[in-house]
C-alpha cells in the first residue's frame, strides 16, 4: 500500500529530533499524513499553495 504524501511548506527551519533530519525554511517537502499534521500543529510547516509550489521551481537559465 502506498501511503499518499502532501506537500508541505517549511515555515522555519527546524530539526526533527526523532530522526535528526533538518528541515529549511522556505522549502517543500513531501511529509506523510500523519508527520504533516505534527509539525503543522508545531507551527512548522504548512500546506504548500501553488504559488509555493512555482516559486521552489528551479529557475531556468
Amino acid at each position: 500500500m502506498t501511503t499518499q504524501k502532501k506537500d508541505a511548506f517549511v515555515v522555519r527551519f527546524f530539526k526533527d529530533a526523532g530522526t535528526e533530519e533538518e528541515f529549511q525554511a522556505g522549502t517543500i517537502v513531501p511529509l506523510e499524513p500523519g508527520r504533516f499534521h505534527n509539525f503543522k500543529v508545531a507551527g512548522l510547516v504548512r500546506e504548500a499553495s501553488p504559488s509555493d509550489v512555482k516559486a521552489s521551481q528551479p529557475k531556468a537559465a
